[in-house]
């Protein structure tokens, strides 16, 4: 037990506690994770923590003693530092000890740091001392600009979704996967689409499911659940009715994502009922002309089928008079007997007869063309046309013949009417030249246009005059008489026909006394058979 009565020994344990306490302070603030900078009455540094050495960059030994406003104030700012110290040492209120304060502060290497000071003043032996504790701001400084940079952002995006959510046609929404769903989301353009607001929709004073109408409400359903299995998305078409009672068709498209033990929809659903009649409109217009379309190919059917047998028909009640007068004319000349200038009557007779027979034929064939189903088959022209010229060489072995034509010329087509087609051509190009001294036939192509052919049958014979080629196709024209050269003057009309009736055409050039020539298009088959 001490004795009060020694101030020896009093002094000695008071001693001993202020040094135990300047080594518990001194021990604090070398730990502190703040800086901590002591200055004197006259601004000398006189404590200066590792985190001070730290944040500024100065060791302790190097700045002890010295002016801590030429240390890390900077200098705009000295001369309000100094004032500022003087105010606090002469004054017993300051108004800002003990408060938390914000300002720049300055390393070693001249740049600035923002920090939070903290200062308490201390008076001892009557001489005042002041302590800063002090934090860096950097960190929460970029936090916060961070922050604002987010925050605007933010704001951006806002202003953009509300901008974009303005201008869609339509309403978006987002709601839970359920069957009769709330909304937890929906946009302005609930307003045009079914008169209801978002408000309403959201306080469930309206509830969407009871907008669409009852037929449409499980497929609704179903489409949304499928989506839950079938990437995510979906698209329907229903009807609702409004809040004024008008019926309206509405396309609605969303996309069903997972949150956890939820599925979300976020969707837009759009007014679609003037395209839906439009649509409807359309189909029923389609049917009504399918049905026509229908009823006048039946119509022309019939009418076809009456045709064929009116034609046939005025085939046999021609033909059968013909046989009639070629019998009795057989009969008169077998009794007359060999009268020279009655024999010549009955070889006219019997020559009418033979042209009237030809052109029964030829309208036969005229109404037969149009009727004809096609089916096109790779067909070798100049094939054909060797075939046709070599039958007809048979016939007159003595006629002097030059040929020009391909080893093969291939085109797409029927082949019984291409083989009448080149039939016609090459034997009005060997009537024609039937009075040359060299019959001359040329049979050539060319690619004029893509998958097309241009094919061409050319003589050397009596030729046309060019303003009569328009002429040449008309059904039963002649532009030479009969005593010139023979014919019944449908060949070229059943050529045209025929050619028409592929979907081609054809025309025809030349200069009378000097040939002609006949070109006409046909499809082309694939490049590898064309040769």
């Amino acid at each position: 037990m001490t004795d009060p009565a020694n101030p020896g020994l009093v002094n000695s344990v008071a001693g001993a506690a202020q040094s135990e306490g300047d080594e518990r302070y001194r021990s604090i603030v070398q730990s502190a994770l703040d800086a901590i900078i002591s200055i004197s009455a006259d601004n000398q540094i006189t404590e200066f923590n590792p985190a001070a050495e730290s944040l500024f960059g100065h060791r302790r030994q190097d700045v002890i003693g010295l002016d801590l406003a030429d240390l890390i104030v900077p200098p705009e700012m000295r001369t309000a530092h100094r004032e500022g110290l003087r105010r606090h040492r002469n004054s017993l209120t300051a108004p800002r000890i003990g408060r938390r304060i914000e300002l720049d502060a300055m390393k070693s290497d001249g740049s600035r740091i923002p920090i939070e000071l903290t200062v308490t003043r201390e008076s001892g032996a009557g001489v005042a001392q002041f302590t800063a504790f002090i934090r860096d701001l950097s960190e929460r400084r970029l936090a916060e600009a961070r922050a604002r940079q987010l925050g605007e952002e933010l704001n951006a995006s806002e202003r953009l979704l509300a901008g974009v959510l303005s201008n869609l046609p339509g309403m978006a929404f987002q709601c839970l996967l359920e069957d009769d769903p709330t909304f937890t989301f929906i946009s302005d353009g609930a307003v045009q689409l079914c008169g209801y607001t978002p408000d309403e929709f959201s306080s469930q004073r309206v509830k969407w499911s009871g907008l669409v109408r009852k037929g449409d409400r499980s497929s609704l359903v179903a489409a949304r659940r499928a989506a839950s299995s079938n990437e995510g998305r979906y698209e329907i078409t229903y009807g609702i009715r409004d809040r004024n009672g008008h019926e309206k068709w509405v396309l609605e498209r969303g996309t069903v994502t997972p949150d956890g033990a939820v599925m979300w929809i976020a969707g837009l659903i759009v007014d679609v009922t003037s395209d839906t009649n439009d649509r409807h409109q359309i189909s029923l217009l389609n049917a009504e002309l399918e049905a026509r379309v229908m009823r006048r190919t039946a119509e022309l059917e019939f009418a076809n089928a009456e045709l064929e047998t009116f034609s046939y028909s005025i085939a046999h009640d021609l033909r059968g008079p013909l046989t009639s007068i070629a019998g009795f004319a057989r009969i008169i000349e077998e009794k007359v007997g060999s009268r020279a200038e009655l024999a010549h009557f009955f070889k006219r007779i019997r020559a009418g007869i033979s042209h009237m027979d030809d052109l029964i034929d030829a309208m036969l064939s005229l109404a037969r063309i149009k009727r004809s189903a096609l089916a096109p088959k790779h067909v070798d022209l100049a094939e054909l046309a060797r075939e046709i010229v070599g039958r007809l060489i048979q016939g007159e072995p003595d006629r002097q013949v030059t040929l020009d034509i391909p080893p093969h010329l291939w085109v797409l087509g029927e082949p019984l009417l291409l083989r009448q087609l080149m039939e016609n051509l090459i034997r009005n190009a060997w009537k024609f030249s039937g009075k040359c001294a060299t019959t001359s036939i040329r049979i050539f192509s060319t690619s004029s246009e893509p998958g097309r052919r241009t094919v061409s049958v050319e003589d050397k014979g009596a030729g046309f005059d060019t303003e009569s080629a328009d002429r040449l196709f008309k059904p039963f024209v002649r532009l030479h008489t009969p005593t010139e050269f023979e014919g019944t003057g449908i060949g070229l009309a059943i050529v045209q026909r025929i050619i028409t009736h592929h979907g081609g055409r054809i025309w025809a050039t030349g200069r009378a006394g000097e040939g002609a020539c006949f070109s006409f298009t046909l499809e082309a088959p694939d490049e590898g058979l064309i040769c």
